[in-house]
């Protein structure tokens, strides 16, 4: 029973990692199409605990984590946008998911990087999240109003919504911090499962 348990450890630590690496090029896949010719800078960010409590009370969902992993996306040596990913839980399961936005804090492309629930994959369809497109915080993202609802994915739906909404209130905290340099909270890792 222990030699069992432990090849199924070995055989979980290496998807796991298997599965990160997935996940990174998966995103930095859709970065590139949304950005042709651009560098990328990856990182891990920490959000500072007052960003993350202002934001929480603002939109009614906590942070799945106490950090994103971030992408400062660079044209010809500027800042063209920042790609955030971040996780919201489902009914269950985390949804992995990721935000494009340009320099204005617009969202420039969304998209589901994993959905693990056995329902409600319908908020993966690009076509349900085109609608993001163009939108920034200071947009309402009520859904049934200006997002619309999805029969059979009511959690998911209002937990990637808010989980969108959020990322983009993290936006302009984080080129601030991008556009004077100040760089004490940033981590450059390999992306954790």
């Amino acid at each position: 029973m222990n030699f069992r348990f432990i090849i199924w450890l070995i055989i979980s630590i290496g998807l796991s990692d298997l599965q990160s690496s997935e996940i990174r090029s998966d995103a930095e896949k859709i970065i590139n199409e949304t950005y042709p010719a651009s560098s990328l800078s990856f990182i891990k960010q920490k959000i500072p605990v007052e960003i993350r409590q202002r934001i929480s009370a603002q939109t009614h969902q906590k942070f799945y984590s106490e950090h994103v992993y971030l992408w400062k996306i660079y044209q010809r040596d500027s800042i063209a946008g920042l790609a955030i990913l971040d996780n919201v839980y489902g009914k269950s399961q985390p949804i992995t998911f990721l935000v494009i936005l340009s320099a204005d804090g617009t969202i420039k492309k969304t998209a589901i990087i994993r959905y693990r629930e056995p329902y409600g994959g319908a908020v993966a369809s690009q076509r349900w999240l085109n609608q993001f497109t163009g939108l920034s915080s200071s947009d309402k993202f009520s859904v049934n109003q200006e997002i619309d609802a999805i029969s059979g994915a009511t959690i998911s739906v209002g937990s990637v919504t808010v989980g969108i909404y959020k990322l983009t209130l993290l936006w302009e905290y984080y080129l601030k911090n991008i556009q004077t340099g100040c760089t004490s909270s940033e981590t450059v890792v390999e992306m954790e499962n």
